[in-house]
């Protein structure tokens, strides 16, 4: 499920104190050839540095203030499953998921934020709300192809899967332009071996002193062309949401894997969930991968492979956690 609080910002009150650091100019009627009259936001501001923090600081003093009044995943899912103002949150089925949104909407409308523009992979949840409360109130409840977007991922809701949509912004063939690789957002690394390429590309540039809006060589700009060219082909990739963990008691083995590898370039490692039932059906999902660049300075490949082994440990540590 997913869902959105309502201005979030504008629920949350600046300190009086602190109110003279958002002063502004209005001009009553629009008339700027009168003499502009002093405001003082009371609110925190879309633009504001400080407002998601402060925004996000309120949302888990909600969690920890009324804990008490309701079940403790409830004050867990505040405090865990928002990222700003938007919720992601899974559960096993429709009775649990209607249960945490009534929750939901319980315990934070008791700090005046609202949760609107719901959506789920499942219609059954769907149900539950009005039409304009939904993420888009055009949609039917039966979503034949709704694709959201969530963190900068398109949910492809009826399939429960995720996909890229790239659009990177045109840049000159420069060292300057070539930073358009970190418009791809990928925290949990689905395209770790793509944008891989494009750190690689640029390291040469850097180690080749060109100068930030010189042109590109040439064997230079044919490989960034092709890197280019080959973006196309993430709107195919899909990756499954889910980890085909439906039921616990399904399950007769369970499994986290960890990979590493190293090259004389890179360097990485990558996480998968194996799971058994009990018709020894075997089901594996990626979790999460991370890479890094090989250190400039001579490095040999069996220390470079004890360098991926270390941050597969992490990786597996943090994907525990």
């Amino acid at each position: 499920m997913v869902a959105d609080i309502e201005s979030m910002f504008h629920q949350v009150y600046v300190a009086p104190h602190d109110r003279d650091c958002l002063r502004f100019l209005w001009w009553p009627g629009g008339d700027i050839l009168k003499d502009p009259v002093i405001y003082r936001m009371k609110v925190h501001l879309f633009g504001a540095t400080s407002s998601p923090s402060c925004a996000a600081f309120c949302l888990r003093r909600v969690a920890k203030d009324f804990a008490a009044e309701f079940e403790p995943v409830i004050a867990s899912t505040v405090e865990h499953s928002f990222y700003v103002d938007d919720l992601l949150a899974s559960v096993p089925d429709v009775e649990n998921a209607k249960i945490l949104i009534n929750a939901l909407c319980s315990i934070l409308s008791k700090a005046g934020f609202r949760l609107t523009k719901w959506l789920s992979n499942c219609p059954e949840v769907l149900q539950h709300f009005p039409q304009d409360e939904l993420s888009d109130p055009r949609q039917s409840y039966s979503f034949s192809d709704v694709q959201e977007n969530v963190l900068r991922f398109q949910w492809n809701v009826r399939e429960d899967q995720f996909y890229f949509l790239v659009k990177l912004p045109m840049k000159p063939r420069t060292r300057r332009g070539l930073p358009t690789a970190n418009s791809l957002f990928d925290p949990l690394g689905f395209v770790t071996p793509v944008v891989l390429e494009a750190r690689c590309i640029y390291r040469t540039l850097c180690q080749q002193e060109i100068e930030w809006d010189e042109p590109m060589l040439e064997r230079e700009l044919r490989k960034w062309e092709m890197w280019l060219a080959s973006l196309l082909q993430l709107q195919h990739v899909a990756i499954t949401r889910c980890l085909g963990l439906s039921s616990y008691s399904d399950m007769q083995q369970c499994q986290l894997q960890c990979f590493a590898h190293a090259s004389i370039t890179a360097y990485g490692a990558v996480c998968f969930l194996r799971s058994v039932d009990n018709e020894n059906n075997i089901f594996c999902s990626f979790i999460m991968s991370k890479s890094h660049l090989a250190p400039q300075d001579e490095v040999s490949v069996p220390r470079l492979e004890l360098m991926a082994a270390v941050l597969a440990v992490k990786l597996d540590t943090a994907v525990k956690k």
